[in-house]
């Protein structure tokens, strides 16, 4: 599906009926890693996966992408489609999203899902790293990209078992259009600290790490869960960064649990 959102052409999914769970990728992927939830999970919920500016199949416009900009598209595109409120939930890059979401559109929030991600800014080395990134993306291409991350994406248990899936992520990664890239890095770069949204929520947060994530270690995921008065922390083992496409069934079962325990 796609839809004219903020100026912009976005494209999205939307299948089921019922509670509407809205899913954000990570970077530098697309709505496809959340494949496995939606299959899963359409027959019980309304699962929205949007592809934000620049990635899948989504346009492609000027930036940088700031966290704030992208969640607002999210909000755009919910309220273009009717919904009232939502169970919003972010990988990476998407829950940075997630928590600007949170910050910005209060009143939509039926509950939170924060999968392999983190509340705190970037350190002052952090954002170099990003600028450099940015200014690789536009000077190698997103095969550069997708080879320097493929490595730290996926835990050594996905490596061994599942060649299918390391190359499907490959292959998501290098599809990336380069002005995406380096717009979402530049954009990451400026985002601000939100341990201060997770202090204030009252609401059902559900945190998701893979015991093997190396780009943000599972300690991340544990300190926003603490964050939260009863929040639900779930590590999953022998998954790395992209716990959602490793570990489909516990993912999964871990979403039911929260969706149909806490949030209903």
């Amino acid at each position: 599906m796609r839809a004219t959102i903020n100026g912009f052409e976005m494209a999205f999914g939307d299948e089921g009926q019922g509670l509407a769970v809205v899913l954000i990728h990570g970077y530098p992927l697309q709505r496809a890693i959340w494949a496995p939830q939606v299959e899963a999970s359409k027959t019980r919920f309304r699962v929205i996966t949007p592809d934000l500016r620049g990635f899948g199949e989504s346009e492609v416009t000027a930036g940088p992408y700031t966290m704030e900009m992208l969640a607002a598209d999210v909000h755009a595109l919910l309220q273009q489609r009717g919904v009232r409120s939502a169970v919003i939930g972010g990988h990476s890059m998407g829950g940075y999203v997630a928590l600007a979401f949170a910050r910005q559109f209060p009143e939509m929030l039926r509950g939170l899902i924060l999968v392999n991600t983190r509340a705190g800014a970037d350190s002052p080395a952090g954002k170099a790293n990003r600028q450099a990134a940015a200014a690789v993306a536009r000077q190698q291409g997103a095969l550069a990209v997708a080879d320097d991350m493929l490595p730290k994406l996926l835990a050594p248990a996905t490596f061994q078992q599942q060649p299918q899936l390391v190359a499907h992520v490959h292959r998501l990664m290098a599809a990336a259009p380069v002005e995406a890239l380096a717009n979402a890095q530049l954009g990451m770069a400026t985002r601000g600290a939100s341990q201060d949204v997770l202090e204030g929520l009252f609401l059902p947060v559900l945190v998701i790490t893979g015991a093997d994530d190396k780009l943000i270690p599972p300690a991340e995921s544990e300190a926003m869960a603490r964050t939260v008065p009863g929040a639900r922390l779930v590590v999953l083992e022998d998954a790395g960064h992209l716990a959602s496409l490793e570990a489909p069934a516990a993912f999964n079962a871990a979403l039911w649990e929260f969706l149909t325990v806490q949030v209903a």
